[in-house]
């Protein structure tokens, strides 16, 4: 278990600290000053725990910052985090394209976690994933995704063309702060925002 309590009174800029599957990279400095920060969790689904499958699909359950729910069918992939994640909206979202969100070099997915800092350590309130996506006419291309974490529930908030915009992680970083914290998971459905490049 992770005490991410302890990363709110860092001094530095960047801690990276070992644990398990992750490997946890704090930016946190000032924290008082800029409430909204992020953490980032680099996870090696090798490690994690193995789920039944489903048909053909495979499914693992990593503990991140957060529990993370992942599951890789037919060539695409969802993620969810949080309690119960594998129940959650976030678990049955993916895009449209052929995907994967692990780095073809590190062989890791990496999360980027944006939180606030308060009195009990930095709570997460969204997470950007980058996914690769092939589409059918084998184009290959990346797209950021937003999620919502809430206390029950986490969703697909918007989606950025990583390729087409060079200010993407901008753009993923302010839909996370601006629109994840009050979007409603029941009937809220994902968004692009920004250019999006040829399909």
């Amino acid at each position: 278990m992770v005490n991410v309590g302890r990363f709110a009174s860092l001094a530095t800029a960047a801690v990276v600290v070992g644990l398990g599957s992750a490997c946890f990279v704090a930016g946190l400095a000032g924290a008082a000053q800029h409430p909204q920060s992020s953490l980032f969790t680099s996870i090696e689904l090798e490690t994690c725990k193995a789920l039944k499958k489903y048909g053909s699909g495979k499914g693992w359950m990593c503990q991140a910052l957060l529990p993370l729910y992942a599951e890789d069918r037919d060539g695409h992939f969802f993620l969810a985090i949080g309690p119960e994640a594998r129940d959650h909206k976030a678990a049955k979202q993916t895009l449209q394209a052929a995907n994967t969100p692990i780095d073809r070099k590190s062989k890791r997915i990496t999360v980027e976690w944006r939180v606030k800092a308060r009195g009990a350590g930095p709570q997460p309130y969204a997470s950007i994933v980058r996914y690769f996506t092939q589409a059918a006419s084998g184009r290959p291309g990346e797209v950021l995704v937003v999620t919502r974490i809430g206390e029950r529930q986490s969703c697909h908030v918007a989606y950025i063309d990583a390729l087409a915009n060079a200010d993407a992680i901008v753009l993923a970083r302010a839909a996370a702060d601006d629109t994840a914290p009050s979007f409603d998971c029941k009937v809220g459905e994902p968004t692009w925002i920004g250019r999006v490049g040829p399909p």
